[in-house]
């Protein structure tokens, strides 16, 4: 069994893992990085018992990052006296993750994809993160 919230904790950490390894010149294996992932979860909360990764994980990652560029620039034109190259990978990747889920899955919730990426930018990210990635999300989730 897996929760949604670990569901989308994991698809922030693959689209985070993915991106650093192309970053670094790497083509990295989606579907085996995702389930890599999910293994390391499993080893951190014993409460995942869940062997496969599920397809909610799946199609968030795979539509986020099919998506990536229209997000990043949707982001880049929303923020204000800031450019992505100076934002946290980790926050970009939280960016990424809820816009994908808010807009390209169905009858996704506003307030509790907000809530989830708040919660994982105070988890993952400095004292004010949280704010940074409330106001941008706050302004592009409809």
């Amino acid at each position: 069994m897996i929760s949604r919230n670990q569901e989308q904790e994991i698809c922030m950490k693959s689209i985070f893992a993915y991106r650093m390894q192309k970053s670094c010149g790497l083509e990295p294996d989606l579907l085996l990085l995702m389930q890599s992932v999910l293994e390391n979860e499993k080893e951190r909360n014993p409460s995942i018992t869940a062997d496969e990764v599920t397809l909610f994980i799946k199609e968030v990652v795979v539509k986020t990052l099919m998506h990536e560029e229209e997000l990043l620039d949707l982001i880049s034109k929303n923020l204000v006296q800031w450019t992505l190259p100076r934002i946290n990978r980790v926050l970009i990747s939280i960016l990424l993750f809820s816009l994908g889920e808010a807009t390209y899955l169905d009858d996704a919730p506003k307030a509790p994809i907000i809530d989830v990426a708040i919660s994982l930018a105070k988890r993952y990210g400095d004292a004010k993160d949280y704010s940074f990635i409330n106001a941008i999300l706050d302004k592009l989730i409809p």
